[in-house]
């Protein structure tokens, strides 16, 4: 007897992360959406119509707490995580690199490539 999987997708609460839930959804997989708290992270689980598959935690993965809180969720709801997809980023400005302000940049860094040392 095959497991169905557990999928839990960071930054999912659009774009290629919303993508990636459908997906699997419709593969028959089980999806936890993750994303910074707000409506869209809402919104996000609501359209996608299947809540005995799909859960959603908030959570701002350059905080190391709310990972582990979010990974305990996705247990806590289906037993076990299968597959982690870290897919939330944040993208520069429009403006002069020179112009970017410095706490803009800490932000990016501890989003997109800190590697939790």
């Amino acid at each position: 007897m095959q497991k169905t999987p557990t999928i839990v997708i960071t930054g999912s609460a659009s774009g290629i992360g919303y993508g990636l839930a459908q997906q699997f959804l419709a593969r028959g997989c089980r999806v936890m959406l993750a994303d910074l708290p707000g409506n869209r992270l809402d919104a996000a689980a609501a359209a996608l119509g299947t809540p005995e598959r799909a859960g959603s935690r908030a959570c701002d993965v350059s905080q190391r707490e709310q990972l582990q809180e979010l990974w305990d969720a996705a247990v806590a709801r289906f037993g076990r995580v299968d597959f982690w997809i870290n897919n939330a980023g944040v993208g520069p400005p429009v403006i002069r690199l020179d112009a970017v302000p410095p706490d803009w940049l800490d932000r990016a860094i501890d989003v997109n490539i800190d590697d939790g040392r």
